[in-house]
């Protein structure tokens, strides 16, 4: 445990508060602008529909200083991977969809292609989902994915087809898929920062500094905590979580919330993504629940809550 006293810890937690810097911010902006230059003017998608926007921590504004690497989105629109798990009975052949023309292989091939001609063969590195951009004065590093649309359908209460837009990647290693909702993380970021008197984001980048100075100190529980779980986390506490006085009360009231409902499978199974779509608890998800209570009852040892 640390030897803080409450009103150090308290200074501390406003100082994980607060947002990105506007430098950081620029270069941020500089890095996704010179990568959308580069891959919507590659002669591979002269032709194909295209879009490259940021996503994850950077664009949700929860990014700490350790998230050094802005994520950007390569969207193919050409080619669509749909989900009918929700529902039994619809398939490609029922709505019309055709075989893809534009593989994977032939995505990766291209983006690859596209950033290498602007940034050099050495600052381009291929990874098992993304392609990493070394940083320099003037840009921060970059994650660049390639992905195609993938689409979730479901029905409503009248039997009507719907679905959820999202993005869907491939994994070199194996093959595998990852489907994220970046559009709707979004903006139910946004909407849960306005219901909280703008707390939500600033209690996840103190969550957020918290594990990363917990690891430092060499406390193993926090090592596997992500970036992407943590926000999900915070996201899962009720607006009377962010009423506390100071950030320090707040922390305090979000991880003991946060440790009575992970504390069992049955209490954690209906947590969602921020996403609102997916569970953040299943069998699909690279953590387990036990390993988040874990990390929560050593954050809670660790900031001094329970002395």
């Amino acid at each position: 445990m640390d030897t803080k006293s409450a009103q150090e810890w308290d200074q501390i937690c406003n100082r994980w508060a607060k947002g990105p810097a506007d430098t950081e911010q620029q270069k941020c902006a500089n890095a996704v602008r010179m990568v959308r230059d580069v891959i919507t003017t590659h002669t591979a998608f002269k032709n194909r529909s295209i879009k490259v926007f940021i996503q994850g921590s950077y664009r949700n504004r929860t990014n700490v200083r350790m998230e050094s690497d802005v994520d950007i989105c390569v969207l193919c629109e050409n080619t669509v991977f749909s989900d009918y798990t929700l529902t039994p009975g619809v398939n490609d052949n029922l709505l019309g969809f055709s075989p893809a023309t534009y593989s994977f292989a032939e995505l990766k091939q291209d983006v690859e292609a596209a950033l290498v001609a602007k940034f050099g063969r050495l600052a381009v590195k291929r990874g098992n989902k993304a392609f990493d951009i070394k940083e320099n004065t003037y840009r921060v590093a970059a994650d660049v994915v390639p992905t195609f649309e993938g689409r979730l359908y479901y029905k409503d209460q009248s039997g009507g087809l719907y679905y959820y837009s999202g993005t869907v990647l491939q994994c070199d290693s194996d093959g595998g898929t990852i489907n994220n909702w970046p559009e709707q993380h979004y903006a139910n970021g946004v909407k849960r920062h306005d219901a909280t008197n703008q707390q939500f984001k600033k209690k996840v980048r103190i969550l957020k500094n918290l594990c990363n100075e917990m690891v430092a100190v060499g406390i193993v529980s926090a090592k596997s905590m992500a970036s992407f779980l943590l926000e999900s986390l915070v996201y899962n506490c009720p607006d009377e979580v962010f009423t506390q006085s100071t950030h320090y009360d707040d922390i305090k009231s979000v991880i003991t919330y946060l440790l009575d409902v992970t504390e069992t499978d049955e209490k954690a199974k209906r947590m969602l993504e921020v996403n609102n779509i997916k569970y953040l608890f299943h069998d699909s998800q690279p953590w387990k629940r036990a390993d988040v209570y874990d990390f929560l009852l050593s954050a809670w040892n660790y900031a001094g809550f329970g002395s």
